[in-house]
C-alpha cells in the first residue's frame, strides 16, 4: 500500500504562488479541499497534490458549480448567469 504525500501549508502556497495566509482562506472558503490531523483549535492541515491540481484546473477553465459567466453586459444591466447544459456543445470548452 502506498501512501499519498502530503503537503505543509507553506508547500502548497509554493505550489500555488500565493501566501500562506490565502491558503488558510481558501479553506476557510472551502475552495480548497485539505486533510485536517489533530484536533482542537489549530489542527494542522495537509494537501494532496490531487487536490492542489484539482483547484488549479478548476481556476484555469472559469467554470465553477456548473456554471459560466455571463457574456459583458452593453447597457450596464447585469446579465444572468446560465447553466453550462443551456450552452450548444463547442461553447463550452472554448
Amino acid at each position: 500500500m502506498t501512501m499519498t504525500p502530503l503537503l505543509t501549508v507553506p508547500e502548497a502556497a509554493l505550489r500555488l504562488s500565493i501566501t500562506a495566509d490565502t491558503v488558510y482562506a481558501l479553506v476557510r472558503e472551502q475552495k480548497l479541499a485539505c486533510v485536517r490531523l489533530g484536533s482542537g483549535v489549530r489542527p494542522r492541515l495537509r494537501f494532496t497534490v490531487e487536490d492542489i491540481d484539482a483547484y488549479i484546473a478548476r481556476q484555469r477553465t472559469g467554470v465553477r458549480d456548473g456554471l459560466v459567466a455571463p457574456p459583458a453586459s452593453t447597457d450596464g444591466v447585469p446579465t444572468p448567469r446560465r447553466s453550462l447544459a443551456d450552452l450548444p456543445e463547442a461553447s463550452r470548452y472554448a
